[in-house]
């Protein structure tokens, strides 16, 4: 879409726990360059692309610290939506 010129929101696609936590780093670099007053342009929910009634309502925030996003992909690990190649997840 931006390609015809047309607004869309800014997402990343992730396809292993090690991109969410690049993707998480990133977020935290943008944060501290443009300072906490714009730390809502740079904050994201990580969600599953498929259609997942167990984390749908989740809206875990990205940023967040190392141990929380460890916890949360454990969990989603455990439930059986991990994120994968085949099933990648979004922020």
């Amino acid at each position: 879409m931006k390609e015809l010129g047309l607004a869309v929101p800014e997402s990343f696609l992730v396809t292993s726990n090690e991109e969410v936590f690049q993707v998480n780093e990133e977020l935290k670099q943008r944060i501290k360059r443009d300072g906490e007053k714009y730390r809502y342009k740079h904050v994201f929910i990580l969600k599953n692309i498929d259609y997942d009634p167990v984390h749908r309502l989740d809206l875990f925030q990205l940023p967040a610290n190392d141990k929380d996003i460890h916890e949360y992909l454990e969990k989603i690990k455990r439930d059986g939506n991990p994120i994968t190649q085949k099933h990648p997840w979004s922020i």
